[in-house]
């Protein structure tokens, strides 16, 4: 998106215009997570610490991401781009996602995005019917290690 801006391009839509949610989603090997869960819910802690910072500094954070950007991902992306990208880039606290997790009234907020990406790739050709079925009744979308910092 910045790559176009830069050229001159205009944003006509974004997702959340859409009804679209782009969410981040953090992965761990199952059995290295069910034999240390204490360390993942660390990882987890030190993260949410991270997004706790970008949302009480937002902006100002940007030269330190561009540069994190360039170390890491070997991204070149200027100060302004970053700044942009911060700006652009919802995140959510620890409390917010546990909302998004809720199953008091039924398939929770973030199982029913799953749901449709999930619908997306099968659309895609990328997964069958039954592979995405298979993946979504398994369990991998869980909030346990999100309780586990919240307490």
């Amino acid at each position: 998106m910045f790559t176009g801006m830069s050229k001159g391009w205009k944003v006509v839509n974004k997702d959340s215009q859409k009804g679209a949610n782009m969410v981040n989603v953090i992965a761990a090997e199952k059995k290295f997570a069910d034999e240390n869960p204490e360390l993942v819910a660390k990882f987890l802690r030190v993260y949410m610490k991270g997004v706790d910072q970008m949302k009480a500094e937002n902006v100002k954070l940007a030269p330190a991401f561009s540069k994190f950007l360039l170390d890491w991902a070997g991204v070149k992306m200027t100060s302004e781009d970053a700044a942009l990208d911060i700006k652009e880039h919802t995140v959510y606290t620890l409390q917010e996602q546990l909302k998004f997790f809720d199953k008091s009234k039924g398939q929770s907020e973030i199982e029913k995005w799953m749901a449709g990406m999930a619908d997306f790739f099968v659309e895609q050709g990328k997964f069958t019917r039954e592979e995405m079925d298979k993946a979504m009744k398994s369990g991998f979308v869980n909030d346990k290690f999100l309780n586990m910092i919240a307490k």
